[in-house]
């Protein structure tokens, strides 16, 4: 949704999903493309899991856009995501998703 009107957005388009101010705002890599009316859970359950992975219970991150991944403290991960309008940014895998993440992460299936 972006304004009053609604935008149809490719998977392939999109590179993050985020709350923002209690709004789930996507994202492509020319940056904001709309809104998504619903929450972030529900949008996640829409989303091929072999592509997608719920970082944390704001951020919804594509495989694609995923730079560097390092281990943090006390067995959570910290993912580093390049987005070429912003700056690189960091999220923290808690420790109860680190396991599924890895496994997502090193699957090898497209």
């Amino acid at each position: 949704q972006k304004g009053t009107s609604k935008v149809k957005v490719e998977i392939k388009n999109i590179c993050i999903a985020k709350i923002e101010f209690g709004i789930v705002r996507i994202y492509s890599d020319t940056g904001m493309v709309g809104f998504f009316p619903g929450t972030l859970s529900q949008l996640n359950t829409l989303l091929p899991n072999h592509l997608f992975f719920q970082v944390t219970r704001d951020a919804i991150i594509h495989r694609d856009i995923i730079k560097s991944i390092a281990s943090s403290s006390f067995g959570k991960i910290e993912v580093m995501i390049s987005d070429k309008k912003r700056e690189p940014s960091v999220y923290t895998v808690s420790r109860p998703k680190a396991a599924a993440f890895r496994k997502w992460y090193n699957s090898i299936s497209t």
